[in-house]
């Protein structure tokens, strides 16, 4: 027996939103239909409604980033310059401990021993600004000299098909792209430290754009 589609399981937004347009003009006027109209205006109601919340999704995410991106920049900037500073007052103080105190800075603690490295908290996923991209943001590590990643494909995620992403850096953010769109896919990432790896995050999943 003939039966209608009417799952979206595993769309993107804009997917749903055209499978929404090409029924909503399958509707109207459908002489199969008693109320074709009225069907077709529900299903329009509710396209319109989604591309909007949408687009103001898309347009706050690209804010977003660029305000991510910029407070980066003046970071890296402030740390350049602190540094830089520190070792010129250094220049001219010399080792006097007193006197190294007096400008406010710290002085640097001896070395410890090394510690293992924590579990990757926080871990969350959005669409990137490409078509096939992923965002991830996670909280920082203390001792993290890295981060490694790993991603698989699936409803739920398989122990057996755990596969390595690229060499994530040492910041507490990354992009996975070459994603296949409309695809789920879980991520996790586990930071790497002086005694070697630490526990891998709880697993996010999300459907590549």
């Amino acid at each position: 027996m003939a039966q209608l589609k009417t799952s979206l399981r595993g769309l993107t937004i804009p997917q749903k939103i055209q499978r929404g347009r090409d029924v909503e003009a399958g509707l109207r006027g459908n002489v199969n239909l008693t109320n074709g109209t009225a069907l077709a205006d529900n299903i329009k109601a509710a396209a319109d409604d989604l591309a909007a919340k949408e687009t103001i999704h898309s347009d706050k995410q690209r804010e977003a980033i660029q305000a991510g991106t910029d407070k980066d920049t003046s970071e890296t900037n402030f740390d350049r310059v602190y540094a830089a500073t520190g070792n010129d007052a250094e220049r001219q103080i010399g080792d006097d401990e007193s006197k190294l105190l007096s400008t406010n800075y710290k002085l640097q603690a001896e070395p410890g021993p090394s510690q293992e490295v924590g579990k990757v908290q926080n871990l969350t996923v959005t669409t990137g600004d490409e078509e096939g991209e992923l965002d991830g943001h996670w909280d920082s590590v203390p001792g993290a000299q890295s981060y490694a990643g790993q991603i698989c494909i699936g409803d739920t995620p398989d122990p057996a098909k755990w596969q390595y992403t690229k060499p994530l850096g040492r910041k507490s953010k990354a992009t996975f792209d070459s994603l296949v769109s409309g695809t789920r896919y879980w991520i996790r990432i586990q930071a790497v430290g002086a005694l070697g790896p630490g526990p891998w995050s709880d697993p996010v999943s999300r459907i590549a754009p």
